[in-house]
């Protein structure tokens, strides 16, 4: 874009009618309205008071320098941006919460990738199954993994769904207990294990898929043959 453009868009962010443009500069309204107009370029001293006035580049004001933007609020912000690209997630993902913002993935950056122990068995969204397959550290993107993650398990099957899709890699912490209503990972026998609903009720504790056509599984509270493994963060689809 020319200086003519660059100027006007400037001043229209700036919100300023060419009049006040005028006075805050010290140059004459007919002079900015024919820099604007294309009619006139500034010279050296003009320019670079307008630069300064609006903290950008003079080669950006005359459409010399691709990749800058018009925004004024950049040149301050330019250093903490590029500090914010440098530096690791964590980092990144602190500076967020610091500002109560949403985590924000820098862009023209590839995906951290965070690898999680993962059990590799198809784990038990319906019916229970065998758990003595062998696990394996996979890949996930860091930003898809939430605070707390021990583990993960491929899950297969539609009983946890809409929640857990058939395919989806289940987030577990490793905890004892489960507060109703949480999704766990639990185990049956000390041979099966299952991806259900938690319920705790005064003679049995139900485990529930969300799924209607699945019939719950009730367990003895006292039984020795139940066990909660972990709770359910969060899961995720990869394609």
């Amino acid at each position: 874009m020319s200086f003519a453009g660059n100027l006007k868009r400037l001043r229209e962010k700036s919100d300023l009618t060419q009049d006040k443009l005028s006075r805050a500069l010290g140059i004459s309204i007919s002079a900015i309205s024919m820099y604007e107009n294309g009619n006139r370029e500034p010279d050296f001293e003009t320019l670079e008071l307008i630069a300064d006035y609006y903290n950008v580049d003079m080669n950006y004001l005359l459409g010399r320098k691709k990749g800058v933007s018009a925004d004024p609020a950049e040149a301050w912000a330019r250093p903490i941006i590029e500090q914010y690209q440098r530096v690791d997630r964590s980092t990144r993902a602190a500076a967020c919460a610091v500002l109560s913002l949403p985590y924000i993935e820098p862009e023209g950056l590839q995906e951290e990738q965070l690898p999680v122990r993962t059990f590799t068995f198809p784990s038990a969204a319906g019916f229970p199954v065998w758990v003595d397959s062998d696990d394996e550290y996979k890949d996930f993107p860091a930003s898809k993994v939430p605070h707390g993650t021990d583990f993960a398990i491929r899950i297969t099957g539609d009983s946890m769904e809409p929640a857990i899709a058939d395919g989806s890699y289940a987030f577990i912490h490793a905890q004892p207990e489960l507060e109703s209503g949480q999704i766990g990972i639990f185990m049956l026998n000390d041979d099966q294990a299952v991806c259900k609903r938690y319920y705790r009720g005064k003679d049995a504790i139900r485990l529930v898929s969300d799924n209607v056509k699945y019939d719950p599984i009730l367990v003895d509270r006292e039984s020795d043959n139940f066990r909660v493994v972990g709770r359910v963060l969060s899961a995720l689809e990869l394609g």
